[in-house]
């Protein structure tokens, strides 16, 4: 069994599936399982029933860990455990806290953390810092597509935006909640709420097809424009 995990989902999701077209590949077959709506049954179903044509089985089973604690989910992580040797890939969405992992000796892990870079690029973006933003954003695009740049972006906006403006809303641990509320103090409340249009009507031009320039010349002369 092996779990990927952890908060940078571009590179968990291209893991996950790299093992499942490699299983693919040597004939095996492929159950999908959501991990919040199974129930005992389909579980069991799927780990201990043979497939159609006798092949072997790789089964994914996506955000479990985070399903809220309940008897049915103790029900569950004893028929996993039970069958602890069965070929399980388990896909979630953020980092798993250090006390469910103790309890998860049985599966490989696999932590995926967003870039360091990148990181830095969210953390420095605010006006008057236009050379360490450049800077860090073009060496974050080397590496990284400039789709994960915009959606991390994205999401750091909205979270400046609710710091401003319903600091009770937000949500994160103490010290995020505390660098966003002081990252959010460099900019207007103006200047954020120009620049969340801004990437909504980015994003609309890109899924209807109407950006004639590239992602990341969009988000160059955003910067520039900061």
């Amino acid at each position: 069994m092996i779990l990927l995990h952890g908060d940078y989902q571009l590179g968990s999701r291209q893991r996950l599936n790299q093992l499942t077209t490699e299983a693919k590949n040597s004939n095996k077959e492929v159950v999908w399982l959501n991990g919040l709506q199974m129930d005992p049954t389909q579980l069991t179903q799927t780990l201990e029933s043979f497939s159609l044509f006798n092949q072997e089985r790789l089964t994914v089973v996506e955000n479990f860990f985070f399903r809220p604690k309940s008897q049915l989910k103790q029900t569950l992580m004893g028929i996993l455990k039970a069958n602890s040797e069965s070929q399980v890939i388990f896909w979630e969405k953020k980092a798993i806290d250090g006390r469910q992992l103790r309890a998860l000796k049985f599966i490989q892990v696999e932590l995926f953390k967003t870039p360091q870079v990148i990181f830095k690029f969210l953390d420095n973006f605010r006006p008057n810092n236009l050379q360490t933003i450049l800077g860090l954003f073009h060496q974050a695009i080397i590496k990284h597509p400039a789709e994960l740049i915009f959606y991390l972006l994205a999401g750091r906006i909205r979270q400046l935006l609710i710091a401003q403006t319903a600091p009770k809303e937000l949500k994160g641990a103490p010290w995020q909640r505390a660098q966003w509320h002081k990252q959010a103090q460099a900019f207007s409340r103006e200047q954020l709420e120009k620049l969340y249009h801004q990437f909504l009507e980015i994003d609309i031009a890109i899924k209807t097809g109407q950006s004639v320039w590239r992602l990341e010349d969009q988000l160059d002369l955003l910067l520039i424009d900061l």
